[in-house]
């Protein structure tokens, strides 16, 4: 090979590695990170923690709307990082109110729900770490975890429900086998003296983008509470019926149940967020 010829392929093996680097520089430089505000509702599902060898007790079944409470609401501000990480904090409000069926033990049915006159309102703090698993056309799917600060700012009138002397003048009647029973109780719920609570909380999640700078998602969510809020104890007779005398026999059983509150619930939740320029 002469010299001209050298500095020719040398000239050409220079020229392609600085092509080469410099594409490698540029794929190496990141990606801003996507920045976006937004809100998210839904519906919870509170609930009760219980224990008892005599009683089945049944919650979060049903939302924890009624007419004395609504739907749970965040504003929120969203970063993403180009290693598909996101960060999420803001400010949101939720309105506790856990309510129960019950039925004894071997029961062919359940009675209708109870409240535990647990209901209050709280300020929300969250702080979340998701990630993003791209789908690809506009797709995303997504899953995390955080820790939520939760507030109490107001406390329902807590108390005793369904209190008479005569707790025969409230009863449940059923049936376990062909044994007839009548149930009387009343029960008396109390808040703890804690002025704020720690959740944990998990969710996952799919999202959709359009429009470019809008993104909407569903997702659902669970948060466990790190401090008792509430209890509620329950003060229960039972009654076996005499087929007979369709009346109560005399002899009679007492017990008492605690269910406890601890902030726990299930949501099932929509989104929006709006992508920033930035």
């Amino acid at each position: 090979m002469n010299k001209k010829c050298f500095w020719v392929v040398l000239g050409v093996l220079l020229l392609g590695f600085g092509i080469n680097l410099s594409a490698q520089n540029e794929f190496a430089k990141p990606v801003k990170p996507i920045c976006s505000i937004g809100f998210r509702t839904g519906v919870t599902f509170d609930i009760m923690q219980a224990s008892s060898r005599q009683m089945d007790y049944y919650t979060a079944i049903s939302p924890s709307v009624t007419n004395e409470s609504g739907i749970p609401m965040e504003l929120n501000f969203t970063i993403e990082f180009p290693n598909r990480i996101s960060l999420q904090t803001g400010f949101a409000y939720k309105e506790y109110n856990p309510w129960f069926p019950h039925s004894m033990k071997g029961a062919g049915n359940r009675y209708s729900q109870v409240s535990g006159i647990l209901y209050y309102k709280s300020l929300q703090i969250p702080l979340r770490a998701n990630y993003n698993f791209y789908l690809g056309d506009s797709w995303n799917l997504f899953a995390g975890l955080g820790l939520v600060l939760d507030i109490p700012v107001y406390q329902g009138d807590a108390g005793m429900l369904f209190l008479d002397e005569d707790t025969t003048a409230y009863f449940e009647e059923y049936y376990i086998g062909d044994d007839r029973y009548w149930l009387a109780y009343h029960l008396e719920s109390s808040f703890s003296d804690a002025k704020f609570n720690i959740l944990a909380e998990s969710n996952i999640g799919i999202s959709y983008t359009f429009c470019r700078h809008w993104q909407m998602y569903f997702m659902a969510s669970y948060c466990s509470g790190l401090r008792n809020m509430g209890e509620t104890s329950l003060y229960y007779r039972t009654f076996h019926v005499n087929k007979e005398t369709n009346n109560p026999q005399d002899k009679e059983a007492c017990f008492t149940d605690k269910l406890l509150y601890k902030g726990d619930y299930w949501m099932i939740g929509f989104g929006m967020k709006y992508l920033l320029d930035l």
